[in-house]
């Protein structure tokens, strides 16, 4: 990956307010939704960070796969991105305290301290976009 390309990359994360996450089920189906992109509105590298409840299956999947897809789409640029890589859970309550955003109260967060609160990183290993008909892939 070269550093235009990096600095491609992040200018796509930082312009999407949203991304899909894709995990694995225990059925070896893909399941994917929807996140907010809150945490990465404002990346100079590409680790990324999203959260999750206890209450939902995300935690259960990534829990037993943490091999996952992120894909990234602005529809005003027409530009999108996957990132294949890995996602574990942050358990210290310090990074937790330090990059919690008050945003994500709304999601039924009561802060950085509520027990269904759980802080993922995201820390890409391939990439893949096309540039019209032309794909190109590789390793971070």
């Amino acid at each position: 990956m070269t550093d235009e390309q990096k600095q491609s990359f992040i200018d796509i994360i930082r312009s999407c307010e949203d991304v899909i996450l894709a995990t694995n089920r225990p059925d070896k189906y893909p399941d994917a939704r929807n996140v907010i992109n809150i945490f990465n509105r404002e990346i100079t590298d590409l680790d990324l960070y999203f959260f999750t409840s206890t209450r939902w299956k995300t935690l259960w999947q990534v829990s037993e796969n943490h091999n996952i897809c992120l894909y990234y789409f602005n529809p005003a640029t027409r530009m999108s991105l996957r990132l294949f890589g890995r996602i574990e859970i942050i358990e210290d309550m310090r990074e937790k305290q330090n990059r919690f955003l008050p945003g994500i109260k709304k999601f039924g967060v009561t802060g950085y301290d509520d027990p269904t609160y759980v802080f993922l990183r995201f820390t890409p290993e391939k990439y893949k976009y096309y540039i019209g008909f032309t794909q190109y892939e590789g390793y971070i």
